[in-house]
């Protein structure tokens, strides 16, 4: 028989679960606070190293359950949160692994709750934009091969080929 149910009235609970519960559920604040500092660190300083402006954040709802997510549902390499915020560039910056992340999602991994991650992720913005200028770069160079590519052939037609074909 279950402890919490009262022996003569299985439809009534007894006054010890409601105690037991609300005893834990203290507890779990408790507990919970200095991740929800930790969180609020996390997500202030990742605002701050990309001149941003967050505003608020919380967990994210679940949708079919309509109650908040929260730190028992960590079982990912990431957290994202919900949260207002402004900001004017993209804020990615790639990680000690090689991973991209786009920040302004108010996405980090889960690791950071845990470990240093300022350095890193100042570090990272430069490696991405490294990477990004690299991109454009490769991409002007290849513009340039065509055009000499073209020019080349065009530098072998005659004067009528030319006119006919209208360059």
């Amino acid at each position: 028989m279950n402890n919490y149910l009262d022996d003569d009235n299985y439809q009534k609970l007894n006054k010890s679960l409601f105690k037991d519960l609300k005893k834990s559920f203290i507890e779990y604040q408790d507990r919970l606070e200095p991740f929800n500092e930790r969180m609020d660190y996390i997500v202030n300083k990742i605002s701050e190293i990309f001149g941003g402006e967050l505003k608020w954040w919380e967990w994210p709802w679940d949708s079919d359950s309509g109650v908040p997510f929260s730190p028992m549902d960590l079982n990912a390499d990431f957290i994202q949160l919900d949260g207002e915020y402004r900001y004017d560039d993209d804020w990615v910056s790639i990680l000690n692994n090689g991973e991209q992340v786009e920040f302004h999602w108010l996405k980090f991994p889960t690791r950071f709750l845990f470990e240093d991650f300022e350095q890193e992720v100042i570090d990272g913005i430069e490696k991405y934009k490294l990477k990004e200028q690299e991109k454009k770069d490769k991409a002007k160079q290849q513009r340039l091969n065509k055009k000499e590519k073209k020019e080349k052939v065009l530098s072998k037609l005659t004067a009528e080929e030319r006119k006919v074909l209208g360059v």
